[in-house]
């Protein structure tokens, strides 16, 4: 703004009209320039406004000036521009707002990692109080603490997530940000960490990896889960030069009762059904309820056929015992397929369940409770 825009002109043309005090800047004006004119000297705090309509702040004094031959007093008006300094103020007072009303546990400690101050909500997910923390260390992963601070002291910030408890001694996924804060001479001076309680994230993360891997009926792993364990159980067989057997199960007679007893009734018998199989594997192998009445197992590090028709006899053994089901008592027996792998022809996972496949549906036709290797003579 030019000198001239000045000239002829009251302050309030250039101040903002209504004061951060809440007063008219018109009318504080006049109230204070009375009290010069009765030779008082008054320093206060004022807003102006800049041509762009920017705020400037200024401290601002007043003073009477005596001319001789005027009986009332010339004011004299200095400025000085305080405007960084407020809004130093403003950006503190935010800090301490977002401080104290954040929901993440918000903490400071010194150079060497000693809490001197927390945030409301640090004492709300740790359970522990302002007292007790103050001058403590604030919650990191045990046996990797000092490389954080280590790390956040090289890199400026550290971020990550890891197991804690509360001071009640419930279990807590946190997720930290430590970060470093520099002085003026570059030397590191303080750390500020933020972490927020993930606990239950984690704890729906795994519920849904788990209804994405897992049969909801039988908790047995479902056909995703199948899938990938099978690819991964081929390439050990391959790196450790050991065979595995990829097996295929349906229960016969499976329908009648289901439909004489009802679904519930139906459901009761897969779950001990699985319940049974599973306990006639090692805990190595794999038992999976592909869908309706169909399971397959992957029984790994097999010592050859004889070993896993074996084990085939005793899955057979346990399934044909009877079971108590909607108050009746059922026998239901399986029909079993199975295939071999390595074989002199390179074959990839779905090729293997196929064989077995096959295998479990000739079971069938020679006439059920029994298995059955795949052949290539399979009709």
């Amino acid at each position: 703004t030019s000198e001239a825009s000045f000239l002829g002109k009251g302050l309030a043309a250039f101040s903002q009209s209504i004061q951060p005090d809440g007063e008219i800047a018109s009318q504080k004006l006049d109230a204070l320039l009375r009290r010069v004119q009765l030779g008082d000297m008054v320093t206060t705090e004022w807003v102006y406004l800049r041509s762009d309509n920017s705020e400037v702040w200024v401290d601002m004094t007043l003073a009477p000036v005596y001319v001789y031959g005027f009986d009332t007093p010339a004011v004299l008006c200095s400025w000085y521009d305080i405007t960084r300094r407020k809004e130093a103020e403003e950006r503190m007072r935010l800090a301490v707002r977002v401080f104290d009303n954040a929901r993440e546990a918000i903490f400071i400690t010194d150079s060497h990692g000693v809490v001197i101050d927390i945030n409301d909500a640090y004492q709300q997910i740790t359970g522990r109080d302002r007292q007790e923390c103050i001058g403590s260390l604030p919650p990191m992963p045990i046996d990797e603490g000092s490389a954080i601070l280590i790390a956040a002291r090289k890199h400026g910030v550290w971020t990550g997530e890891f197991r804690s408890r509360s001071r009640e001694g419930r279990r807590l996924v946190l997720n930290l940000t430590l970060s470093s804060v520099f002085d003026e001479q570059k030397q590191l001076s303080h750390f500020v960490g933020v972490f927020s309680d993930i606990t239950r994230l984690k704890e729906s993360e795994k519920k849904l990896r788990t209804m994405a891997h897992y049969d909801a009926l039988t908790g047995l792993p479902n056909r995703v889960l199948f899938a990938e364990r099978l690819h991964q159980s081929m390439a050990q067989a391959r790196r450790h030069g050991y065979q595995l057997g990829v097996i295929y199960i349906d229960l016969d007679e499976f329908k009648p009762v289901n439909d004489a007893f009802g679904h519930d009734a139906g459901d009761e018998l897969l779950i001990e059904m699985g319940r049974r199989m599973r306990t006639v594997l090692r805990e190595e192998d794999t038992l999976a309820r592909l869908g309706g009445d169909e399971f397959a197992a992957i029984a790994v590090n097999v010592d050859g056929n004889e070993a896993l028709e074996a084990l085939l006899d005793r899955l057979l053994a346990v399934v044909v015992e009877p079971a108590w089901v909607a108050d009746h008592s059922v026998a239901v027996s399986v029909s079993v397929g199975y295939t071999l792998y390595p074989q002199p022809e390179e074959l990839d996972a779905d090729q293997l369940l196929r064989q077995a496949d096959q295998a479990m549906y000739q079971a069938k036709r020679e006439g059920r409770n029994r298995y059955c290797r795949f052949s290539e003579n399979l009709s």
